[in-house]
């Protein structure tokens, strides 16, 4: 057993009976109060209005480590130690508290009193609360209401408030010194939700109404930070009872002065000091299995010169064989005694070099892995990137071919097309009313005096120009002059060509245009009666 337990089993009786078995064959000897999550804080404190023992040495640790600690109650503790940390707490084993840091029992109390049913509070005292800091202006009644409130809580409640409040000012009292961050403002923000349950959002997404609730929440929690020990704010039995148990020196209003330290040894009589003593040493004797004669207060009664010596009276004399060999068993046990606590206190320093050696090695892992993961992500999205850049070009390319695939066969269409124009020349009288036509519309759309005629040589002798320029004056009513000359190429399909006098204007009325004309005015129409319709158009033109 190490030195602090054994000082925590010696004074169990002061602190509520802080250990509830001591020594035995069991495999876990001494057991602590159990502390269980979840349940009223009445069922909690079994021990009448006493607060459980482990439960004061977690607030207790804290009030002496977490002034100087940076960012206390608002960084999160590790989530193993904490679960195990809970373990232990509801099975009521002993721990030692040196292997858990103070952010990870700042995180088990905060998850301690946010499972309390309804809070510390409760839902009625809450909206108390609340109404006393927005409905009272002044600051002496806001105090006094506060305080009424707060003695209206249970005992056990009121103790634990007050621990926990006083630790609060610590911290918020070092935060400028020690450059912590946690102001009263930043506890607050911190801790309200283990509070005060009615600002915890019920769903996932926060309403208004969890908001204002949660200032509210923090500006309650401030205030109580910051009236610590103002105007009784606790009360006279609380406040006694923190600087009972922290041992810390509380000025309350300059009027009240509560201070613990243990009474040092002149005020002991010496006498009562050496009864202790002799005790213990004989209660220690016992448990290492020393007969009375070689006890230590065997030793203390055969010789007084001891005592003597220690009380500053004269020297010791010599010490004879046999009483010198008496002393050879209780050597050899205080020396294995002192090794056992070396060991123990070894095994302390290597579990925690080794718990603080698996954080450190579990960290650099995750990074490392992290690392490792987000370059395979990003490798697997260029790959992924670039493959569809890939299968769109070829799509693209396939696209292409196919556009002009079908583009090289509506052209074979119309060079075929353009071929068998040529038959309609070997019908004479059926061209030759075709001609007549042909002429006789590009000269509505010339409207012009005097119009020339391009024909092919073989195509003038078909041309009836009087007829023409009767049908026009018909149409029109106005005089039009006609010459021919046969200037197209007989290669060609045939038609003609107008120009106006001036060669300004020129209507192009050969069969190659026309087909032209029809050609691009049906491509759609082609392209279905050739390819069928296309499925990934939802208009056609």
């Amino acid at each position: 057993m190490s030195a602090w337990a054994r000082r925590v089993h010696r004074g169990a009786t002061s602190l509520g009976q802080a250990v509830a078995s001591c020594g035995g064959a069991a495999p876990y000897p001494m057991r602590l109060e159990k502390v269980k999550f979840g349940v009223p804080l009445e069922q909690v404190c079994t021990a009448g209005q006493d607060l459980p023992a482990p439960l004061l040495v977690l607030v207790l640790k804290l009030n002496k480590e977490a002034p100087t600690k940076k960012d206390v109650f608002r960084a999160p503790g590790h989530q193993g130690n904490m679960k195990k940390l809970v373990h232990f707490l509801h099975q009521g084993r002993l721990v030692n508290l040196d292997h858990f840091s103070v952010y990870t029992i700042a995180s088990v109390l905060k998850k301690f009193l946010r499972k309390l049913p309804g809070g510390i509070f409760g839902p009625a005292l809450e909206d108390q609360l609340f109404q006393a800091l927005a409905e009272i202006s002044e600051m002496e009644e806001r105090r006094e209401r506060v305080q009424r409130l707060l003695s209206s809580l249970p005992l056990p409640a009121q103790r634990l408030l007050v621990l926990l409040f006083g630790t609060f000012r610590l911290v918020a009292s070092s935060a400028e010194a020690c450059r912590t961050g946690m102001t009263s403002e930043a506890l607050g923000v911190s801790v309200a939700p283990s509070f005060f349950r009615s600002c915890v959002s019920e769903g996932k997404v926060a309403r208004m109404e969890d908001v204002v609730r949660f200032k509210a929440a923090t500006r309650v929690t401030q205030f109580l930070i910051d009236h610590f020990g103002v105007s009784n704010l606790f009360g006279r039995d609380n406040y006694e009872y923190y600087a009972r148990l922290t041992g810390r020196v509380l000025k309350v209003e300059e009027d009240w002065v509560f201070a613990f330290r243990y009474p040092p040894d002149s005020l002991v009589p010496r006498k009562t000091s050496l009864e202790a003593e002799r005790s213990w040493l004989q209660a220690e004797a016992q448990r290492w299995g020393l007969h009375h004669g070689q006890s230590t207060p065997a030793l203390a009664q055969e010789g007084p010169c001891l005592v003597l010596e220690e009380a500053g009276l004269h020297q010791t004399p010599l010490l004879g064989p046999a009483r010198s060999l008496s002393f050879l068993p209780l050597i050899k046990h205080m020396m294995a005694f002192i090794d056992q606590e070396a060991n123990e206190k070894a095994e302390e320093v290597d579990a925690k070099a080794e718990e603080e050696f698996n954080i450190e090695k579990g960290r650099l892992v995750t990074e490392q892995r992290l690392k490792i993961i987000d370059y395979y992500t990003r490798r697997e999205k260029q790959v992924e990137l670039q493959r569809k850049i890939q299968s769109s070009n070829m799509l693209n390319q396939a696209r292409l071919r196919v556009l002009k695939a079908g583009e090289d066969h509506i052209a074979t269409v119309l060079e075929e097309a353009k071929r068998r124009l040529g038959d309609i020349t070997r019908d004479q009288a059926r061209y030759q009313a075709l001609l007549q036509s042909m002429v006789l519309q590009a000269l509505l759309q010339l409207l012009e005096q005097e119009v020339i005629v391009h024909c092919r040589p073989q195509d003038a002798g078909l041309l009836n120009l009087d007829t023409l320029s009767a049908k026009f004056k018909e149409a029109t009513g106005r005089e039009v002059k006609l010459s021919v000359e046969p200037s197209l190429a007989s290669s060609s399909c045939g038609g003609v060509e107008m120009l106006s006098r001036r060669g300004k204007i020129r209507v192009c009325n050969t069969l190659e245009s026309r087909l032209d004309m029809i050609a691009l005015q049906l491509l759609p129409q082609i392209r279905t009666a050739l390819f069928g319709r296309n499925p990934n158009r939802k208009f056609m033109d």
